[in-house]
Parts: C-alpha cells; structure tokens; sequence
C-alpha cells in the first residue's frame, strides 16, 4: 500500500509517497492530463520516496498515479489529483534543476545534477541523517566545483536514512539568497555473501552464507522453480539474523531453481543476491551389507546374528560389501541350535529309537542311544520283549544301564527247552 501527497513548487510538482510494503522493487509513476493529450510514465527505485514533476501545464488538470512494483507484480495505486489554474504564480519554471540519485552504496550515495544556470558562482553540498536537526549538516569534501554536475559522499553508515541539500549562489542574484534543492534518500546494508550449496545426509540440499559487516535483523530468503515460458511465484522464508544456514528438503532433484537471497535491518534491505541451482540428482554409494534372509542392513565391520529358519550364523559385513557368515560353535540340528557342552533328547516316533546327544563345538556333535536295539525297533528301559535269535526264541528285558546287553532268557525253538545266556544285541 503506498500513500502520496503532492505540492507545488517553483520548479513543478512534488510528489512524495510512504509504502508499508518490505518487498516493494520500486515504484511506476503514470502522469495522465486530463485534456485528453498524451500522458508519460517512469519508474524509479525502491530507495526513492519522491519525484519532481516538470514541464506541467497550468491550465490543464492531472491524475497522477503511484504504484509499487515487485518483480512482475504490480500492486494498487496510490492517485494525486493535480487541478487546473489560471494564477501566474502555479506557472512551472521552464528552467528545471533536478537532484538525482546515480548509485547507491552500503557507505557512500552518489548523485547528479543539472545545470540549467550560466552564472552559478558557487556550489553547497551538505549532508545530515535524515532525523538530526539542520544545525548537524556536515560538508562534503571536497566541495563541487563550478561546471560539475556530480558528487559523492563517502563514509556513511549503512542502513542509515540522510538528507542531502544542494545549494548554488548565482551571480544574477543580487539578494545572496542561495538556490536549493533536498533529496532524502537512503544507504543500502551489505547482502550475505560467500553462499555456497551441500548436501546432508538425509539429501536435503543446505545453503550457508557468511553474515554481513553491518548488522542484520534478518535474512530473507525466497525462491521458484525455473521454468522456460513461465515463472512462478516466490516461496518466502524469513530466517533470523544469527542464522548462517538453511535447508531446503523440498527442492527436487534434477529441477532448476532461483533463489534470492538478501539482509533486512527494519524497513532497510539489502541488494539481493540471485543464485541459479541445478538441483543433482544424488547418487548414493552403498556402504552397508544387507543380510540375505532378514534384508536388514549393517554397516561395514559390524557384527551380528542372523537366524534363517533353524540355522543361527555369526554374519559380519566386510569392506568388499560381502557377507560373511559361519556357524561358529554351534550345532545345528532338526531339535535346535545348541551351544558347545549343550545336551539334548531326541526321539524318533517310527521306531522308537531314544537317544541322548551332547554338542562338540565346530567338529559336530555325538549321541549316545538311551534305549535298547534289536533288530529295526527299539525298546524302553525295563521293556520286555520276545526275539527269535539264530533259531532260539529269547525272552528279552531292556536294562537300566544302556552301554550294557540286554539279558534274555532263551530256548531252542525246536526242543523247547530254556537256555540262560546274554544277548549281544542292545
């Protein structure tokens, strides 16, 4: 929003505005006479609050509108009316003497003029900051000279608002009064330099900056996704002044973003500094093993135990990316994983066959039968059973010690007759 006042003066009309906007790039003037002539327009920058109207007629009414502009945005106008008269004193000067801004630096203002005047005898610069009283105007050194038309004052601060009065003594003017001219205008702060784009380890791209000498407020950085007949708006981000980073996890790779950056004190802003990014699309190199059965990931050295169905392995990850893994000393079987000294019982249903097995580490593991063998099947402790045995039929009784033979009472098939002897089956 801009507000703006106008007034006449000897030389035209003055227009000064006020605009509430931190964005603002500068300012469209469109001029538009009322009598139905042809209008002007010009535009200035951010850093002009005002603008002298010239060669106006007298006669004629005017409706002069003041825009703020940003980048291609174009906001409401601020409208001046400037009515018709008929009084000889509202006749502008035809000799106009202009007082210009030609750059704008972070310690120094230059500035230009001209010189409608053949008899200017003596040139006054001065300058004051812009809320000092008139009595602290200091001079600039050294002083123009007759027949210049530029100047620059030096050793400013930055970010700071001044007035500056050109004066000029004419030798026609017989009063010593001096012809004068103010311009208030202000000094830039330094953007952040030194910006250089990495990547952290999650892939957001991080930009970092080095902080201005003058101090900032803060910093505003904003950017859009480049595209070859269109442009989108800006995303705005307003970062604190002690920040000397930021990171942006949503700019896509392989994309081209701008970003502009710039430093802010108040209502004061920096030159903005434009970086052009190709975002690269990241090529992450592995540096982890994944373990085959599990699909969980290690890093390279690291160790671990992997279980596949029955099996339990002792896996480490090399730096060939490999996984290597070993049973160590455990003893794998269809009843479980053992450790070394680890015992256990297996049975087998078919044939009854009990046995008792110990684990030996790497070399495997032994078992010892916990029940007693004749033939195919197998017969518990204390289980009696009868055997035909090389043409003699033995009663058979398992006994508690299983490394002995069993005792069995037999007698010849033939004679039925009983024989006492010990079976060598177990």
């Amino acid at each position: 929003m801009v507000k703006t006042k106008g007034e006449l003066t000897d030389q035209g009309f003055l227009l000064q505005w006020k605009s509430k906007s931190r964005s603002v790039d500068g300012f469209k003037i469109v001029v538009e006479p009322q009598d139905g002539s042809a209008g002007f327009e010009t535009t200035v920058d951010r850093f002009t609050k005002s603008y002298e109207l010239e060669n106006l007629l007298s006669n004629v009414a005017y409706i002069v509108k003041v825009y703020p502009v940003s980048g291609h945005i174009i906001g409401e106008p601020s409208v001046v009316h400037i009515p018709a008269s008929t009084t000889s004193n509202v006749v502008l000067n035809h000799l106009q003497w202009r007082l210009q801004v030609t750059s704008l630096g972070t310690d120094s203002i230059a500035i230009s003029w001209n010189n409608p005047w053949h008899d200017v005898v003596e040139y006054s610069l001065q300058y004051k900051q812009i809320d000092e009283s008139d009595e602290y105007y200091r001079s600039v050194v050294p002083q123009p000279q007759i027949g210049d038309n530029h100047a620059t004052i030096s050793h400013l601060q930055p970010g700071e608002s001044y007035t500056i009065k050109l004066a000029v003594r004419r030798d026609s003017q017989s009063d010593g009064l001096m012809n004068t001219l103010l311009l208030n205008v202000s000094t830039s702060i330094p953007p952040p330099s030194n910006i250089q784009m990495q990547r952290s380890s999650d892939g957001s791209l991080v930009f970092t900056w080095q902080s201005p000498t003058a101090y900032a407020s803060n910093y505003i950085v904003k950017y859009r996704e480049v595209y070859p007949f269109l442009q989108h708006e800006y995303v705005v981000m307003e970062l604190s002044g002690s920040d000397t980073s930021v990171t942006m996890p949503f700019l896509q790779e392989g994309k081209r973003y701008e970003i502009v950056f710039y430093s802010k004190r108040g209502e004061f802003r920096s030159d903005s500094v434009v970086v052009n990014v190709d975002v690269p699309v990241s090529q992450q190199v592995r540096n982890y093993c994944t373990d085959p059965d599990t699909g969980a990931t290690y890093a390279v050295g690291q160790n671990w135990l992997s279980k596949a169905g029955l099996f339990l392995m002792n896996c480490t990850c090399r730096p060939s990316l490999t996984v290597d893994c070993s049973s160590g000393e455990w003893c794998h079987t269809e009843y479980g994983v053992f450790n070394k000294t680890n015992t256990w019982r297996q049975d087998n249903p078919e044939n009854n066959k009990k046995e008792e097995c110990v684990c030996n580490g790497s070399s495997g593991y032994t078992c010892y039968p916990r029940n007693c063998q004749d033939g195919d099947r197998w017969y518990d402790e204390g289980e009696p059973w009868t055997s035909d045995i090389d043409g003699y039929i033995c009663n058979c009784v398992c006994p508690s010690e299983h490394t002995q033979p069993c005792t069995s009472t037999c007698r010849p098939s033939i004679l039925g007759q009983d024989i006492g002897f010990e079976s060598k089956r177990r």
